[in-house]
């Protein structure tokens, strides 16, 4: 989550030739902001529960069979209001699978996750 308000802030620069050279770098090195490993952000406590309320609602999206090996974020992903949400995809859950974490989480409202047993476990 920091990462991704970092690269937006960068972008917004009022300077445009400062905020090419300062987002440039930081874009490199978000590989991991793939629709598989941005599920991990369900255990950020800095994510909002409504912002966790909405990738629950985009991991409903269809997606891709088999998703780029390297993903690319469009840098107008960084400016608009969306936020994390938009790089969840059903290929979100996977990571769910891989970790052997609880998918019942994905049917309950986030802001009641705290109390949730199966969220403190895969917490």
């Amino acid at each position: 989550m920091n990462d991704f308000q970092l690269k937006g802030e960068l972008l917004r620069y009022t300077h445009a030739k400062i905020s090419a050279v300062t987002s440039k770098k930081p874009g490199l090195h978000l590989w991991y902001l793939s629709e598989e490993l941005v599920a991990l952000a369900f255990f950020d406590s800095h994510v909002t529960a409504d912002t966790k309320k909405l990738m629950l609602a985009a991991i409903d999206e269809p997606a891709p069979d088999h998703p780029p090996m390297h993903p690319r974020t469009d840098t107008s992903a960084f400016l608009n209001d969306r936020g994390l949400e938009q790089v969840c995809t059903a290929n979100s859950k996977t990571i769910f699978n891989l970790l052997q974490l609880p998918t019942s989480l994905l049917t309950t409202d986030p802001s009641c996750w705290r109390d949730n047993e199966a969220y403190q476990a895969a917490l």
